[in-house]
């Protein structure tokens, strides 16, 4: 059943955002609610489900195409399936327009993690009798750039996560779509080790949308939410800002590619103080060294790098005497100011998405440190109560009123 592909859409890991959205999350409905992504969607006329031993492996399509986050479909996960060519379901569209791709994955009903949820997944795009100036060959499924993050947080407002959805950002808008071919990947098995849910793998509801988010929910606001929604949160107390110790002028260099000295130290933060993220890496590792910190207790200064680490990446910070490297090489941490979580939210090991999920969420109302924004995410120093340990992690800026000091 292989066809020619008209035009093919590079593979990309989905991360699943789910559970009722709240008042304080910030959408647009004047009672709170937020807008369904479905009724913008281009709907397939039909769709067409592979088989397996004679059975579809995906039933009930049509509940991932009625924006209700309480009905799912069902994909029985395979691993003879994943791996050949033959589209596991291929939806068919009257010259639709398509932009983007948000899936709703898993389901609210049971306990999220009972059934298995979407890991990776392949799609191909077909438009007319021509194909698309932009061609994508399909990547290797396990490529580290599409590992999925197994946590959701339908709170989440940014151009990539909206009322439980997860972006699949298509690399340009298609006119005349004809057909859009799904080719599940990988998943997470169902925590309850039976084979209903062991293997069974729920997705809510899928919305193909004609245009970006901003431009069809907001009219092209530049951000999410709009500047001019009303703000109902805790106010962040000012606190004196830490004062860096003076060093030598360095020429900031950032991303810069370093060797490890020996077996390193990894931290949230620059000191011991803060929380141990994992075992560290051998001396000879590569890692990316982007910033450095001073802490004045040990007088040691600390490096924030960027590693790979089972797959995902991370951030984290080292004593610079484990790298092969001074710290003048890169560029100086400052303080940008105190601020306060206006919803509870997930923390990152790095700025969004492509970056491994903290499990737990911080609570709301969490007051700390704001020392770096980088597209639409911050890095945030608080306490850990639970830890009695000070942590930093990266949250969505949305989600952070400023202090006025």
């Amino acid at each position: 059943m292989r066809k020619k592909w008209i035009c093919l859409v590079m593979a990309l890991a989905l991360c699943a955002l789910w559970t009722g959205a709240t008042a304080d999350g910030g959408y647009v409905n004047p009672d709170g609610r937020p807008i369904n992504l479905i009724q913008y969607a281009a709907r397939p006329y039909t769709w067409e489900v592979q088989e397996h031993r004679g059975s579809p492996i995906a039933t009930y399509v049509e509940n991932a195409l009625d924006g209700n986050r309480y009905t799912e479909m069902w994909f029985g996960c395979w691993d003879a399936v994943a791996r050949d060519e033959i589209p596991d379901i291929s939806f068919y569209f009257d010259n639709a327009t398509v932009k983007d791709i948000w899936i709703r994955n898993g389901s609210e009903k049971p306990n999220y993690r009972d059934y298995a949820r979407m890991g990776n997944l392949a799609v191909v795009v077909w438009t007319g009798d021509t194909c698309s100036d932009m061609y994508f060959p399909r990547r290797p499924i396990y490529n580290q750039f599409y590992n999925l993050q197994d946590n959701y947080d339908s709170e989440e407002v940014s151009d990539d996560f909206y009322d439980g959805y997860q972006r699949f950002g298509l690399p340009m808008q298609y006119e005349h779509v004809t057909r859009i071919d799904f080719f599940v990947k990988g998943w997470y098995e169902g925590e309850i080790k039976d084979n209903e849910h062991h293997y069974q793998m729920w997705i809510s509801d899928i919305a193909f949308l004609p245009d970006a988010l901003s431009t069809l929910v907001y009219g092209g606001g530049s951000g999410y939410p709009p500047q001019d929604w009303p703000y109902y949160g805790p106010t962040a107390t000012p606190a004196p800002t830490a004062t860096p110790v003076p060093r030598e002028t360095a020429t900031p260099e950032p991303g810069l590619q370093v060797l490890t000295a020996e077996q390193t130290e990894t931290r949230s933060g620059p000191g011991a103080n803060y929380t141990d993220l994992a075992s560290g890496l051998p001396a000879g590792t590569w890692v990316k060294a982007l910033s450095t910190s001073f802490e004045e207790e040990a007088e040691v200064w600390w490096i924030q790098t960027e590693i790979t680490y089972g797959g995902e990446k991370r951030r984290a910070y080292t004593p610079v005497k484990q790298l092969r490297m001074q710290e003048t090489q890169v560029q100086l941490e400052e303080a940008i100011g105190n601020a306060v979580l206006t919803r509870s939210v997930f923390g990152y090991w790095g700025p969004g998405f492509g970056y491994t999920m903290y499990n737990d969420k911080i609570p709301y109302g969490t007051s700390g440190t704001v020392w770096q924004e980088e597209g639409a995410y911050a890095q945030f120093e608080y306490f850990d109560e639970n830890l009695q340990q000070s942590r930093r992690v990266w949250v969505p800026v949305g989600a952070l009123q400023f202090g006025n000091g």
